[in-house]
């Protein structure tokens, strides 16, 4: 399977995700559509010891409509979904981001299974949906 930079909606690979392993990259093919389940735009890296980066923050809920395919794709649509993203950037510039980003490192890798791997990974995702909650109402 060949890897692109933006894989399965909301998950994002940084550069640095290919300092990892060819198996642990594999590995967390399994873990690309957590961000197409979540709410939340995931980002998987990896630092100088070879443990898994992941930063998460919350995606504005049009974009989560939208990457489940829960808006129907006509023009009107995707003409406001193109406006919304264009005051989005707009408001990150000018105000900063909008919802706060976590980071979390993953370890021993090469010690774990895919299917563990994504179940921390959901678990560090749950946490920060735990720990930011007041803040997605606004």
């Amino acid at each position: 399977m060949k890897i692109s930079n933006i894989s399965f909606g909301q998950t994002f690979l940084k550069s640095s995700f290919y300092r990892l392993s060819k198996d642990n990259q594999e590995k967390l093919e399994y873990s690309y559509g957590l961000g197409q389940l979540n709410p939340n735009d995931i980002f998987l890296g990896s630092d100088r010891n070879g443990n898994l980066t992941l930063d998460v923050t919350r995606c504005t809920p049009f974009d989560y409509l939208a990457i489940n395919m829960l808006i129907e794709p006509t023009p009107q649509n995707v003409a406001e979904y193109k406006l919304h993203r264009a005051f989005n950037k707009l408001g990150k510039f000018l105000y900063g981001p909008k919802y706060s980003i976590e980071k979390y490192v993953i370890k021993d890798l090469n010690k774990k299974t895919k299917e563990v791997l994504s179940y921390e990974i959901q678990d560090k995702i749950d946490e920060y949906n735990h720990i930011h909650r007041k803040s997605f109402g606004s």
